[in-house]
């Protein structure tokens, strides 16, 4: 599998919930930048927000990282089903659509957490903002706890 591509204008997001360590977790907020992206694929596709790389330079995660995660491909399949709707994708010779179905969907997810960044200044490490998206969205309930004592999301 080939390497999986973010736009460069995203790196920053990526690094803030993937590297930068969270000071009451003592670790970032996903433990993985291919979790990281799988989330944002799945916001992206509940937003129907897609992102088309079109050209280079593009930022990119091994595709090894995903190969070695059964749940992480049966995802990538998933999406793409729901997508093209046909089993067409489910053919080996499909694998190039598969994942840029997921680029596009995970860029979106980018684009929206870059938006709830920007509409959160107050909130520079991004978990409470994270939260509050999705509570909005009405994909979690409301907190009643304190959230910046959290473990990582993933």
């Amino acid at each position: 599998m080939r390497s999986l591509r973010w736009l460069p204008r995203y790196d920053g997001t990526v690094e803030m919930f993937c590297t930068a360590v969270h000071p009451d977790s003592k670790s970032a907020i996903f433990a993985t930048k291919r979790d990281f992206l799988c989330f944002c694929a799945a916001l992206g596709f509940d937003e129907g927000r897609k992102v088309a790389l079109t050209e280079g330079p593009f930022k990119d995660l091994d595709g090894r990282v995903f190969e070695g995660s059964q749940d992480t491909i049966d995802f990538l399949y998933l999406l793409a089903l729901s997508e093209a709707r046909s089993s067409d994708v489910l053919l080996q010779e499909s694998e190039e659509a598969v994942l840029s179905i997921f680029e596009q969907y995970a860029n979106g997810g980018l684009d929206v957490i870059g938006e709830w960044i920007r509409e959160s200044p107050e909130d520079p490490r991004g978990d409470k903002t994270i939260l509050k998206g999705l509570e909005k969205k009405g994909l979690m309930q409301p907190l009643s706890v304190d959230v910046g004592n959290l473990p990582p999301l993933f």
